[in-house]
């Protein structure tokens, strides 16, 4: 697992604010959610994103790959998946 925190409160580089800004007024949409151009354009990147972390973790297929809004949403999901096989 690989918790990358975006969302903490620390300081961003200027390069990271304004690309971060340029997103949100041309680029952000909903994925895999409407056939508009925004969320197309937003559903392909998240998938080229998906697929560029399968390759660089050498991870066999791409849906092995999952973005999380946290790390408790990450942890949860881990303890769910692997730890129902285990209820007794």
């Amino acid at each position: 697992m690989v918790y990358l925190d975006s969302s903490n409160s620390s300081q961003k580089p200027l390069c990271v604010i304004n690309r971060l800004n340029d997103f949100y007024k041309n680029e952000f949409s909903n994925i895999g959610r409407s056939i508009h151009s925004l969320a197309v354009n937003a559903t392909n990147k998240f998938e080229e994103t998906r697929l560029s972390v399968k390759n660089f973790i050498n991870a066999k297929f791409k849906e092995e790959i999952i973005f999380t809004k946290n790390a408790t949403e990450a942890i949860n999901l881990v303890a769910t998946t692997f730890g129902q096989q285990n209820i007794e």
